[in-house]
């Protein structure tokens, strides 16, 4: 089994999807796999993804549109990493992303989530800037994570048993979806910023985040849950024990289900 699953998703995205899967086959660290769900694409995406010969694609075609939340929790589902690394299909990431990541899971050991800095590139891929979090530790990451969303889904990498633990992606809710998975990992588990760009964020017109007008009442309601859980759990007398104790039940179960599933 690879230790990593970087998780994509997409539909309609023939303009970047090859570039995307390369460079997440690019990794310094190899022992991953590439998981690609594509939502019901009517253009060439599937015919893109498919033409890759490397055996760590994994790719799965819905049949009938899902939607971003239900294609990231599938892609979840799919996932045979113990960490999985998100990529959107129209970003890119860096060569050395993954080992970076996994350093730093190791250097904290109560970590459910980390995530970094990104470059701002056009559609083109011409470079426009970095956007920096200003943050590293997990105390201050959690504190920003409390009030905004300062994480870009492409660099954030989480333990898979942690992901499936608190809910994974909420279908309910058709924005924010990340950001809702975020709040319900920081309730629970340690997440930090590693100061280092990990990806390129690509700005475009057709991008997911510009055609989300505003947040729907399911949205907001989901929002407001998984901000008072984070709220409600997170006494900082109990972080360490806390975390240490669920990142163990969490794995454990995810080992039993594949257990029971072989």
């Amino acid at each position: 089994m690879p230790l990593v699953t970087i998780a994509m998703i997409g539909k309609n995205v023939e303009l970047f999807v090859a570039e995307a899967v390369q460079s997440a086959l690019d990794q310094s660290f190899t022992d991953i796999e590439v998981v690609f769900v594509d939502d019901a694409s009517s253009d060439r995406t599937s015919e893109i993804v498919r033409s890759f010969s490397d055996p760590r694609v994994r790719y799965e075609r819905s049949g009938a549109p899902i939607g971003i939340s239900a294609a990231r929790n599938r892609a979840l589902e799919l996932a045979r990493g113990e960490f999985v690394a998100c990529l959107d299909s129209d970003d890119l990431t860096e060569t050395t992303r993954v080992e970076r990541q996994l350093r730093t899971f190791d250097q904290y050991p109560t970590l459910g989530l980390v995530r970094g800095d990104v470059r701002l590139i056009d559609v083109h891929g011409a470079d426009l800037g970095v956007r920096r979090s200003g943050t590293t530790s997990p105390g201050a990451a959690l504190r920003q994570l409390r009030w905004k969303c300062p994480f870009v889904h492409s660099t954030v990498m989480y333990r898979a048993a942690v992901a499936r633990d608190v809910g994974g992606y909420d279908v309910a809710a058709r924005f924010g979806e990340d950001y809702g998975l975020w709040l319900r990992i920081g309730a629970r588990f340690d997440v930090v910023n590693l100061d280092a760009i990990l990806s390129s964020y690509r700005l475009h017109p057709d991008q997911s985040s510009n055609t989300k007008k505003s947040f729907d009442r399911e949205s907001l309601a989901s929002l407001r849950r998984s901000r008072l859980a984070l709220a409600a759990a997170r006494s900082e007398s109990l972080i360490a024990a806390r975390g240490r104790d669920d990142i163990h039940r969490a794995v454990q179960a995810s080992r039993n289900i594949r257990i029971a599933a072989a």
